[in-house]
């Protein structure tokens, strides 16, 4: 049966020697498959502005995953982070995955 619905089945044995003839009669009843929603998946994102000397950062679609951001080396949290003149480099982690890179001129 290739949909939803009922199926009566009937099972019969004839008499021998040893067995008496017996006749079952069953009803099955066949439902619907559970429909699955899928739920997408989006991929975490990175969204970095530099104003002045302040870059900030911010992530999203990390879920539970370890959030690790880093300027210039030195681990920073999302968010505000003033910085001296000169070359910038930010890096985003997400789930021990680089989502983000690239570098800033701070004047």
């Amino acid at each position: 049966m290739k949909s939803p619905g009922e199926v009566t089945i009937t099972a019969t044995q004839a008499s021998t020697a040893f067995f008496a003839a017996v006749k079952k009669i069953f009803t099955v009843e066949v439902l619907p498959a559970a429909v699955v929603k899928t739920v997408p998946t989006l991929k975490p994102s990175a969204k970095v502005n530099v104003s002045k000397r302040t870059i900030t950062i911010s992530v999203m679609n990390s879920g539970k995953s370890a959030v690790r951001i880093y300027i210039d080396g030195k681990k920073v949290k999302a968010g505000k982070n003033k910085v001296k003149t000169g070359k910038r480099i930010v890096k985003v982690n997400v789930g021990g995955k680089r989502i983000f890179l690239k570098s800033y001129i701070i004047k």
